[in-house]
């Protein structure tokens, strides 16, 4: 059986990721699945403590470290054999004419590390996109417009630090795109991943997108349905949304905690970031709602595991 090569697209939620996987999905050599998970099992290393599932978490941690530990190489082994694993199952996912397959699952940024370890010969393309439209798409997608980043905190500080991380250490080797820039130019980027992956350009990437249907229930619940072509109107849709006073606050404390070079590395400038914050429109939109929500974040480390372990139960 012909073996395909994995290309990682690594994002944060809302990035635009399902977009970009569409279009480059309607090429005749890529393959996809609307989001695998496979890695994050296999190799998160904190999967015991945040896994829903119930069963031994912290002892499966540490009884896959004793494992390992048997092995004549240690992790080595253990990253080899989740390789060929996984290379098996994508190349069975994967049609006769497939040369890559496409795995966009946004929570890699956890282990984006171990996979840039575990597939030396694969391709990564970092997607990036302005954080405070991801935090306002975050909002608009999972709760109507409400206040609910607390539940993403993993995602908008510990994620985008990985993953600006390994991009900067493997910058050389591998392809960053900023969501921007792909709607304005979707061309000019499509064929810049191309030229990446050595492909040639084909014209339904960009005109038939939207009819690519992506198999299985994870993924944009809205982006497929609203966007059939690319167009720039999810540009600024953010900026009208985080015009009240809590949340121009917030976002101005959340822009000026992240790294000014690592703005910079993603192609973005916190000084112009936090320029748009002080020229948005003032509103008074879903004050009160957030005054409510952004108490209950405060004790969302106690509440978050306690809603899982309800859930689990029913």
């Amino acid at each position: 059986m012909p073996s395909v090569t994995p290309v990682f697209l690594f994002s944060l939620p809302r990035s635009g990721s399902t977009l970009l996987q569409r279009i480059l999905a309607a090429h005749s050599a890529i393959a996809t699945a609307s989001e695998p998970w496979l890695l994050l099992p296999l190799l998160d290393s904190q999967f015991g403590s945040h896994s829903p599932v119930d069963f031994g978490r912290d002892q499966y941690v540490q009884a896959r470290k004793d494992f390992c530990a048997l092995l004549p190489d240690g992790q080595q082994d253990y990253r080899e054999a989740v390789r060929r694993f996984v290379l098996y199952l994508y190349s069975r996912a994967s049609g006769p004419s497939s040369r890559y397959f496409i795995d966009k699952t946004p929570r890699y940024h956890r282990i984006a590390s171990e996979i840039a370890d575990t597939f030396p010969d694969g391709k990564f393309i970092f997607l990036w996109r302005h954080p405070l439209a991801i935090a306002a798409s975050m909002m608009e997608t999972w709760s109507a417009g409400k206040w609910n980043l607390y539940r993403f905190e993993q995602d908008l500080n510990c994620g985008l630090a990985n993953l600006v991380s390994l991009y900067r250490r493997r910058e050389g080797s591998v392809l960053a795109v900023r969501y921007e820039d792909l709607l304005a130019n979707p061309e000019v980027e499509v064929l810049r991943i191309l030229r990446y992956l050595d492909l040639p350009f084909e014209r339904q990437m960009v005109e038939k997108f939207g009819t690519v249907a992506l198999r299985g229930q994870l993924g944009d619940p809205t982006g497929v349905k609203a966007y059939s072509s690319i167009s720039t109107e999810p540009m600024d849709k953010w900026y009208t949304m985080m015009g009240n006073p809590l949340r121009r606050a917030w976002a101005r404390r959340y822009i000026e905690s992240l790294e000014e070079s690592d703005l910079a590395a993603m192609g973005y400038s916190r000084g112009e970031m936090l320029r748009e914050i002080s020229g948005m429109p003032a509103s008074t939109r879903h004050f009160a709602s957030d005054l409510v929500r952004m108490s209950i974040g405060r004790l969302w480390p106690v509440l978050g595991p306690l809603e899982q372990s309800l859930r689990r139960r029913n």
